[in-house]
């Protein structure tokens, strides 16, 4: 089995944001839970924030992990970048729904665009490059 390869300065420090953020948001949700009413409007602003943060952090964390898994070459391989790019994303749509739900507006035609909106977003970013 290969030893495993030195990571940069740089992408240390991205992995390094990526993990701060997912515990800067899960840390702002359990404060939120514990101290807040939820009916006021700038708790529920705050948890949609705070949620997106952790979703961002955590989903670009695994989008890594799953490029040093899945691809070989080293275009796609441990990219830090377009890990960011797909949690920002994935972190949007999150968001979103969240806001949606929070409103009562949220259905299955809301998450069904949701849906088609990441896929469109993720064929962007793929034929972009």
């Amino acid at each position: 089995m290969d030893a495993p390869a030195t990571r940069s300065r740089a992408e240390r420090y991205w992995l390094l944001g990526f993990g701060l953020a997912a515990l800067s948001g899960i840390v702002i949700l359990a404060w939120l839970f514990v101290n807040t009413d939820p009916a006021e409007l700038r708790a529920a602003a705050i948890f949609v924030l705070a949620a997106g943060l952790a979703v961002f952090g955590l989903g670009s964390f695994l989008f890594f992990l799953i490029s040093l898994a899945i691809f070989s070459s080293k275009r796609y391989r441990g990219n830090t970048s377009r890990a960011a790019q797909q949690g920002l994303a994935l972190a949007l749509i999150a968001m979103v729904a969240l806001a949606l739900q929070l409103n009562r507006a949220l259905n299955e035609v809301s998450l069904i665009a949701l849906a088609g909106l990441l896929l469109v977003g993720e064929l962007y970013l793929a034929l972009r490059r």
